[in-house]
């Protein structure tokens, strides 16, 4: 059986302890079980927005350093138990001018009111989660763009 993992980045600090608390779970739950762990690092973003954005900021520069992060995970995973990772890093794009995306609907409703949607950037998350990857846990971190400010 696999135990997969997921951790969404999106290159903050927030998002980079994020990857590091789920290797630090991994390591320490290495061995226990039959279970084999695959972790996927995720990253989306839109791509007119990124080209806007400095090189070191833009989602595949982001990408390809958790790619090379994802290598020493590996191999501290590798050390700690019997068992092997395997990491899988993926990116999805989104279009930031959509609004409203459906990400789920329940069947029992006749009406539209069955219907949730949600901004471009999660349901691209919520629609890749579902589709390519199908986490049995997932670890979130992120120090987002808005809202309101908490304990300034």
């Amino acid at each position: 059986e696999t135990m997969k993992w997921a951790v969404l980045v999106d290159g903050s600090a927030a998002s980079g302890r994020a990857f590091d608390s789920v290797v630090q779970f991994l390591c320490a739950q290495n061995g226990r079980g039959q279970h084999r762990d695959e972790l996927t690092v995720l990253h989306t973003f839109d791509p007119q927005e990124d080209a806007k954005k400095p090189y070191y900021l833009q989602g595949l520069r982001i990408l390809n350093s958790y790619s090379t992060i994802s290598i020493r995970a590996r191999r501290q995973y590798d050390t700690a138990g019997p068992q092997k990772l395997k990491v899988k890093c993926m990116h999805k794009t989104y279009n930031s001018e959509d609004e409203n995306v459906q990400v789920a609907r329940l069947e029992y409703f006749d009406s539209g009111h069955g219907t949730e949607t949600a901004p471009a950037v999660v349901a691209s998350i919520l629609n890749t989660l579902h589709k390519d990857i199908h986490p049995d846990f997932l670890f979130v971190g992120s120090h987002g763009t808005g809202g309101e400010k908490v304990g300034v």
